[in-house]
């Protein structure tokens, strides 16, 4: 196959917008890759509260029921 010096210019252009494109899709994963993440915080920050409340219920209880049984002696 000979190459075509005609095609080259085009050949060119066209290497140039991929690499456009391709500029224009990593940036974009990047920003779901960090929604993702700031998603899966917010998800996490959830679930350490309701552990956490569920804690504080549960020490509340446990200094309630040692309280009603030292008086109970």
């Amino acid at each position: 196959m000979d190459p075509n010096p005609t095609r080259i210019p085009e050949l060119e252009a066209r290497i140039s917008e991929l690499r456009a494109s391709l500029d224009t899709l990593e940036t974009r994963l990047e920003q779901v890759r960090e929604e993702e993440q700031h998603a899966a915080i917010d998800h996490l920050e959830s679930y350490i509260n309701a552990v956490d409340t569920r804690f504080t219920s549960f020490s509340t209880f446990w200094k309630a029921m040692l309280e009603d049984f030292r008086k109970i002696k």
